[in-house]
């Protein structure tokens, strides 16, 4: 949700994108005049719906426990010596919280980047995982393991979310 980037930020083609195992992810990007970019991503802390178990999406009734403050605390440590030019994160509470306590102290100040926020959801936002399954079931579960195939509510949105 909230991204960093060493240089001045740019539409360029990442290459050796790798699924988003931790907090912290680099990519390294190259623009047509092959100069090399660093974008470093960063996942919002731990928020209410996630300790509760809820599906979150873009919906921002969610904010950061106090867990996730001090997730977002020692993200800010561990990026402490390294240097960014700007943060963009997304409007929603949770990420937006998490940019201010990791680039507390730095400037530029942090921009709001609306398609940085997290997918769109639909019917699934605020269900318990287990409402999930309940009121959904084979929706549910493609879901899970054909995200591309899909649909609720006329919407195709992990497609939503690539076109951002």
């Amino acid at each position: 949700q909230v991204m960093f980037t060493k240089h001045r930020v740019r539409t360029i083609p990442c290459v050796g994108v790798t699924r988003l195992r931790r907090s912290i992810t680099n990519v390294t990007c190259t623009s047509s005049s092959s100069s090399s970019k660093s974008i470093t991503f960063v996942r919002h802390g731990q928020s209410t719906w996630n300790a509760e178990g809820r599906i979150q999406g873009s919906s921002n009734f969610s904010v950061l426990t106090s867990k996730g403050k001090d997730q977002a605390g020692m993200t800010r440590d561990m990026v402490r010596d390294m240097e960014f030019d700007i943060c963009l994160r997304s409007p929603l509470a949770r990420a937006s919280e998490t940019a201010d306590i990791v680039w507390a102290g730095r400037t530029p100040g942090l921009v709001d980047v609306s398609d940085l926020r997290e997918i769109d959801l639909y019917a699934f936002e605020g269900l318990l995982k287990a409402e999930g399954v309940e009121k959904f079931g084979a929706q549910f579960d493609k879901w899970k393991k054909q995200p591309e195939e899909f649909e609720i509510d006329g919407h195709y949105p992990v497609r939503e979310l690539w076109d951002r």
